[in-house]
Parts: C-alpha cells; structure tokens; sequence
C-alpha cells in the first residue's frame, strides 16, 4: 500500500493513533502532534478549558455535536489509551516523521521518539524555530515533509 497519513496538532494526536494501529501504511508523519492523553490526565476544569481553548466554541469551532465538556469527560475516561506513547509499538514498524515548534509540544515528540528507541523503523525528527501554525515557516515544513516523503521505501519518484 503507498497511503501514509499525517497530521498536525490534535489531527497529529490522530495521525498516531491510526498509524499505530494500521500495519498498512507505508510512513507516518505528526506536525506539532498534541496528546490527548496529557489532557485526559489534567484536573476536569483545565481539560475543559484545553478543549475548548484549541477546538472548542471558544475558539469559533463547533466540532460535530461535540462539546468541550463532553470531549474532556472522554479524554479523562480514555487518558491512558489516547496516549501517543501507547502507539509506539506500532509506530515503531513503520518510517515515522516527527515535526516540532516552539509551541510547547516538543515534549510530546520528544517523549514518543524515545518510546519507540533504537532498532525500529526509522524516526526522522525535525524542529522548526516558529508557531504552532508554522506561519512564518511554511516553506521549510513543506521542504522538511517532502524530502521525507522522497526517502521514503517504495515511494514514487518525483514526488
């Protein structure tokens, strides 16, 4: 199969638990990737305030039927299993792009590459010096993604 998924911040959160558990994919790749496990690990009123700050109604956003509230209760319900550190096995089996900013989540890539250590399928980590939006980086996370996607085994040629 040539899919590889990936995602940024809570869509990287999502990207890693998909790629750890479908052995299918051919790469993975996680931009600024949040962990809902560290929300499910807070106190309910700062979850709440989490959710609702970065995908909330609070922030403009009105996800599915969803509500901040409900989102933290399934976040502390689920801690443990949301965590990316529980996808590392599978990860671990399939070529893994972990991209960082100065954003505060550097800690979740960081934690995850070393959960997966030495003799898995290669990590490639990347910091960018900018935002979570990468907004004044675009170009340089779109060199760093592609020449991922480049290396790739079995990717096609002329990416």
């Amino acid at each position: 199969m040539k899919l590889v998924v990936m995602g940024h911040s809570m869509g990287g959160w999502a990207a890693a638990y998909v790629g750890g558990h479908d052995p299918d994919l051919m790469g993975v790749g996680l931009i600024s990737a949040a962990d809902i496990g560290m929300i499910g690990a807070a106190p309910r009123a700062m979850a709440v305030k989490i959710v609702d700050d970065n995908i909330g109604t609070g922030a403009g956003m009105h996800t599915l039927a969803a509500t901040p509230d409900g989102l933290a209760d399934e976040a502390i319900r689920n801690g443990k299993a949301y965590g990316v550190a529980g996808d590392a096995p599978g990860l671990a089996r399939r070529p893994l792009l972990i991209v960082t900013s100065d954003d505060g989540l550097a800690a979740v890539g960081d934690g995850l590459a070393k959960a997966i250590g030495d003799g898995a399928a290669p990590v490639t980590q990347a910091h960018i010096a900018t935002d979570h939006s990468y907004s004044d980086r675009r170009i340089a996370l779109e060199a760093t993604v592609l020449r991922w996607l480049e290396n790739l085994p079995g990717a096609p040629a002329g990416l």
